[in-house]
């Protein structure tokens, strides 16, 4: 009985470890939006967009996004949603009333339908999430190969599960597993042609 308590605690750790070093790149980033390497952009303007295409799914909260009380010049954060290939409807923010969560929001449907009025420009964004892919198309760019507008900024490992061993992504073994296992990166860049100064 112990030995077999072992090796669930030894499977247990190895699988935690996997989801940490295989697939922590969005959560990363999105902390790191926080820190003074990407505030210290920022320090001019009054409305701040963060947006995403392909990677809009691994959006976690709007909590990750800087709060606009704590920075000087109360800049306001938003995330907004560029046209991909995914065609259903995408999240949209709360009212700002007071009674928000009861108000029926205009623009959304209960068929998972496509609401156009999500998208935003690209080129008002100040900053883009994206990562690398295989799979470019007319929608979903590598917006991160164009360096002449957007830095780099961050740049993070994120597991590639299509070319991955199976084991391998799903456990981690020190030594052993970066033999069978890819990565792709996942990026934060900046917008270098925009002009959002006192935006």
């Amino acid at each position: 009985l112990s030995a077999l308590c072992g090796v669930h605690a030894v499977l247990s750790c190895s699988r935690g470890l996997a989801l940490h070093y295989g697939y922590q790149a969005p959560m990363q980033l999105y902390m790191d939006i926080n820190s003074q390497r990407v505030l210290g952009f920022t320090l001019y303007m009054r409305e701040i967009n963060v947006c995403v295409g392909k990677e809009w799914y691994r959006y976690s909260s709007s909590f990750f996004l800087p709060d606009n009380r704590i920075l000087p010049l109360r800049a306001r954060w938003h995330l907004r949603y560029l046209r991909s290939d995914f065609r259903g409807q995408l999240p949209q923010p709360y009212s700002s009333l007071p009674n928000a969560t009861a108000i029926i929001p205009s623009n959304m449907n209960d068929m998972n339908q496509e609401e156009v009025s999500r998208y935003f420009d690209v080129q008002n964004c100040q900053f883009l999430i994206d990562s690398e892919s295989t799979l470019v198309s007319e929608h979903e760019p590598a917006y991160f190969e164009n360096q002449a507008v957007w830095e780099r900024v961050l740049v993070y490992r994120f597991l590639d599960t299509k070319n991955s061993n199976r084991f391998f992504r799903a456990f981690y073994f020190p030594g052993l597993s970066d033999r069978y296992v890819k990565y792709i990166r996942y990026f934060l860049l900046r917008n270098k042609n925009g002009n959002f100064v006192g935006v």
